[in-house]
């Protein structure tokens, strides 16, 4: 190169034209890098960069299932919690409850299958059980086997703004059956509300109270006399119990030592005593606020490096994204959601007692891969979604939060089905869809909607309390 400049150019312009050479073989070089660069970060994520280590469920599943056994054996093994009239499940409790949820179940009842296709969770090839959920089952003869099922008797709904989803989906059925309509337009400022009363008694005076609207609650003897029911909900991210409504979980904003996002919590246990079924659940735990900062890739999973056991005993091998993501919804499950539920679910038991309530634990649903992929944003990151309610389901791909949000549903359902039965409580599947029979579709905030979600619930919640309420059940 230098000899061909020597030839080309005089010698006092050689030193310049070999200065400028350079240079523009340097811009040349950078813009090369730069160009590649952008590329390769820009491309879409590969399926072998985000995979999981093979044997991460497997090591999930038999995690999961040591912590239920060691669960179970605390409980068998212990006395009492505290003093004073405690109710403990029989064996025979338990095995019958055990079996009634889990025919429940229209996920293992093949109600639901994966197609393997596109591993989209649909109805089964033929349709034909889906058929008959979504267009035979009449709202209106289910809301009138609810009130019949349910009269004269109080109902408390209790959990997260899932559980208020669910509430809502019953005054939904309500209204139609009873053709008035049930207000309720904030999880935090929801009252009871009076249902099931005969259309004759519809002008009653229990209805509105003067002008500043002001519902009464009926009397025990209005209850018998109409058949009428009262539904309620309280907003309780945490199931936090405690006796004295000024307790700071109450009164105070109370952040997540986890995720630093704010945990509502209302006082609820003067309800609790008086209602007569009891309907509550808790949401999977969110993604912390700062794993949506934009950290030049469109997220910041950086804190899922401080969620093993310890630093050098992760929970799962692997050093993916997927796999650490998966990890971090399992330390949260096992730090944060299992222990303060146990403690709810303990001083639930303690302050029953042997009062007869017909208690029932509603699950989460999943949030499905297609939500992500609505989204036209070049930046969106993809991983692999292995947490199906089936674990042997093809690879999907989905965001972080969905797949976080998503396992933690998965790892939920194996604990609490397993473990609340030991305390007399029904564990109750949840499953959602839409009227077009495809789920994925409508993605707002997570949840499911349509026919298929509300006739589930609706036919599960009511085949569940009439099983509770059977005279033949073991005590």
């Amino acid at each position: 190169m230098s000899a061909l400049l020597r030839l080309a150019f005089p010698p006092r312009l050689h030193h310049r034209v070999t200065s400028m050479a350079t240079l523009i073989f340097a811009w040349v070089l950078t813009l090369l890098i730069f160009v590649l660069s952008v590329v390769y970060l820009g491309r879409p994520y590969t399926e072998t960069a985000w995979r999981a280590h093979p044997s991460s469920w497997n090591s999930l599943n038999n995690i999961l299932e040591k912590v239920i056994s060691e669960n179970s054996a605390h409980w068998d093994s212990h006395a009492p919690i505290a003093s004073g009239p405690q109710y403990r499940a029989s064996r025979d409790t338990v095995h019958e409850i055990n079996k009634f949820q889990n025919s429940l179940d229209i996920i293992e009842g093949q109600l639901w299958t994966f197609r393997h296709s596109n591993g989209i969770l649909g109805a089964s090839d033929t349709r034909r059980n889906l058929s008959s959920l979504h267009t035979s089952t009449n709202t209106s003869a289910l809301a009138a086997e609810f009130c019949s099922t349910l009269s004269a008797r109080k109902l408390l709904f209790v959990g997260s703004e899932n559980t208020f989803y669910l509430h809502s989906l019953w005054l939904k059925t309500l209204e139609k059956y009873e053709g008035r309509q049930y207000y309720c337009h904030d999880p935090n400022l929801c009252t009871f509300h009076h249902i099931c009363q005969s259309l004759s008694n519809a002008t009653e005076p229990f209805q509105v109270m003067d002008s500043l609207r002001l519902k009464k609650r009926p009397t025990e003897k209005e209850f018998l006399s109409w058949g009428s029911s009262v539904i309620r909900y309280s907003h309780s991210d945490s199931l936090h119990m405690s006796d004295n409504e000024e307790d700071m979980a109450y009164t105070k904003p109370m952040v997540d030592i986890f995720s630093h996002v704010r945990v509502r919590n209302a006082y609820y246990l003067g309800h609790l005593k008086r209602a007569d079924v009891i309907l509550m659940g808790r949401a999977p735990l969110p993604a912390p606020a700062w794993s949506y900062a934009n950290s030049g890739s469109g997220f910041n999973w950086a804190y899922r490096n401080h969620t093993y056991r310890n630093q050098s005993w992760p929970y799962l091998e692997g050093n993916s994204l997927t796999t650490h993501i998966i990890q971090a919804a399992l330390h949260n499950t096992l730090v944060s959601f299992l222990p303060t539920t146990i403690h709810s679910l303990n001083n639930l038991q303690m302050t029953l007692g042997t009062r007869h309530k017909i208690l029932v634990w509603h699950s989460s649903w999943y949030r499905y891969p297609q939500c992500s992929s609505i989204r036209s944003s070049k930046n969106e990151l993809y991983v692999e979604d292995l947490s199906g309610p089936l674990p042997h389901i093809p690879v999907r791909r989905t965001d972080p939060w969905s797949l976080y949000h998503n396992t933690q549903v998965y790892i939920q359902n194996r604990l609490m089905r397993a473990l609340l039965p030991r305390y007399g409580i029904a564990f109750l599947p949840m499953v959602p869809g839409n009227k077009d029979h495809t789920l994925g579709r409508n993605c707002q905030k997570g949840k499911g909607s349509g026919n298929i979600l509300e006739i589930h619930f609706l036919k599960a919640f009511i085949a569940l309390v009439k099983y509770m309420l059977s005279p033949e059940r073991s005590p």
